[in-house]
């Protein structure tokens, strides 16, 4: 069986609010609301927000915090279902 290799890239920027907020609704099961989409804005603004690419695809967003010099700190992560896994 052949399977196709995949280039999974993280950069760091954050993504677009609604692409952000579609991307939660997606990997959470919910639907996109304007409270979501709030709930998004504000986590995107709490820390470092990096965009998780695959094959150049926006499938997802982590968010990191730095608590001191040398530490950074996964505060959160979120991924569509099809890269879940």
């Amino acid at each position: 069986m052949f399977v196709q290799s995949r280039q999974v890239s993280i950069v760091a920027h954050p993504p677009e609010l609604t692409i952000a907020t579609a991307i939660a609704a997606a990997g959470f099961v919910v639907p996109k609301t304007a409270e979501l989409q709030a709930d998004v804005a504000n986590h995107l603004l709490a820390g470092e927000a990096y965009t998780v690419l695959v094959d150049e695809e926006e499938v997802g967003f982590a968010i990191f915090s730095r608590f001191s010099p040398g530490i950074l700190y996964l505060a959160g992560i979120i991924l569509r279902p099809a890269v879940q896994g």
